[in-house]
């Protein structure tokens, strides 16, 4: 006898609005030496944040993220995409690692890293989009 499980797409959106929908993010820009991994947390990357002090005209990118859509090609709920631009005034930056944290959560929701490390030039701009999903396999 098989068993066929069919999880509805109004199941999906509500999952996704319950990890997702309003939720207040932050993107910040990091200068990781060593020690850190995804498993540590959230405070201890924020530790690591560029600082103006450091990186003159330096500031995270936040915002808050809308309600999901569901895509019937993909059979996912596709969140708004974000995209965090960052304009190095006032100073060169140099950072490696380009941080995702959902604010209040205890470890952060992603981390990209450059390799090598980027450094902006004064006037320099460096954009990075981010395209949240949730569905089911």
């Amino acid at each position: 006898m098989a068993l066929t499980l069919t999880v509805g797409q109004r199941e999906i959106q509500r999952q996704a609005d319950l990890a997702f929908k309003l939720r207040d993010y932050k993107i910040f820009l990091a200068l990781i030496d060593s020690g850190l991994t995804a498993e540590s947390p959230a405070s201890e990357w924020l530790e690591k944040e560029l600082d103006i002090v450091s990186s003159p005209g330096y500031f995270a990118v936040s915002g808050t993220l809308g309600a999901a859509i569901w895509n019937p090609d993909t059979q996912r709920m596709i969140l708004p995409e974000i995209t965090a631009v960052f304009k190095a005034d006032g100073g060169d930056w140099t950072f490696n690692t380009i941080c995702l944290h959902l604010v209040g959560e205890e470890y952060l929701h992603s981390i990209n890293v450059e390799s090598p490390s980027k450094t902006l030039l004064t006037g320099a701009v460096a954009a990075y989009a981010y395209q949240l999903q949730s569905f089911v396999e």
